[in-house]
């Protein structure tokens, strides 16, 4: 019965203290909250930047498909007790092609990178190409190399009538890494 009374006691207490800390500096903790939850805020309202050789080829609404995946190779093998058991180890490693979309521009930069590959002049189209995560402050949020990058396709596309032409660059890139 005393452990009941002493633990209630010790909540009790600890109650008041927080409520005379919410009363004496009311707002602080909210203060506190608000500046780790800007911290780790998901990027909302972000933008992409697309450097070609450093330089500046475009900015982009939206990204995706930047990252690698493995291929799984599964390799049958016998315990010592002799039943089969399949072991999935890495096979062999695939970067994926990154799509960049953005509303159609008189920009003009992007399209002569994708006409080095139209006219077969590969080795000159493969650069190094830096996309960049720019968040709704202007702060860089990540940035990625890719490496031996060259654009596989370009179309426009209009989604709906009434709604802006939209251009899809597709790249290809060889290896890529996130500084």
């Amino acid at each position: 019965m005393e452990k009941w009374y002493s633990s209630g006691l010790k909540l009790a207490c600890g109650i008041a203290l927080v409520l005379a800390v919410l009363i004496l500096h009311p707002g602080s903790w909210e203060q506190r909250a608000g500046a780790r939850a800007k911290s780790t805020d998901p990027l909302v309202g972000a933008f992409f930047q697309v450097e070609v050789e450093g330089k500046l080829g475009g900015t982009f609404s939206a990204c995706s498909g930047i990252g690698s995946v493995h291929e799984i190779i599964e390799h049958k093998t016998n315990t010592k007790g002799g039943p089969e058991v399949i072991q999935k180890i890495p096979g062999r490693l695939k970067w994926s092609d990154v799509t960049l979309s953005r509303p159609v521009t008189a920009d003009m930069k992007l399209h002569s990178w994708r006409q080095e590959v139209i006219d077969g002049r590969i080795a000159e189209a493969r650069k190094k190409c830096t996309i960049t995560v720019v968040d709704r402050t202007g702060q860089t949020a990540a940035t990625w190399d890719l490496n031996n990058a060259w654009p596989s396709g370009l179309i426009i596309n209009q989604k709906a009538g009434g709604e802006p032409l939209i251009e899809e660059m597709t790249v290809t890139y060889e290896s890529a890494v996130r500084r």
